[in-house]
């Protein structure tokens, strides 16, 4: 698939820490709704409402993220013909 919600990164530090980021985008609204139902069951729903909330956010967000960047960008280069018929 290969998409980079974040864009990419000059040095490896920085692509490591974006990386990082990208996978959050799936892992985080996943546990954020365990969590949440959790606080449900316990008898916080505020919380447990809040938290379910939070984690639909996020998924919006990556949703989005990922939307801005498909399709992947085409390049506008110029190639001359090679054979040209004039």
């Amino acid at each position: 698939f290969g998409a980079q919600p974040f864009g990419a990164a000059e040095s490896k530090f920085g692509a490591f820490l974006l990386y990082l980021a990208t996978q959050l985008l799936w892992v985080l609204p996943i546990a954020l709704f365990f969590v949440g139902l959790d606080f449900y069951r316990r008898g916080f729903e505020r919380i447990g409402v809040a938290v379910l909330l939070c984690g639909a956010a996020i998924t919006a967000a990556g949703c989005v993220l990922l939307g801005c960047n498909w399709p992947p960008p085409t390049s506008t280069r110029q190639v001359p013909d090679k054979y040209p018929t004039s």
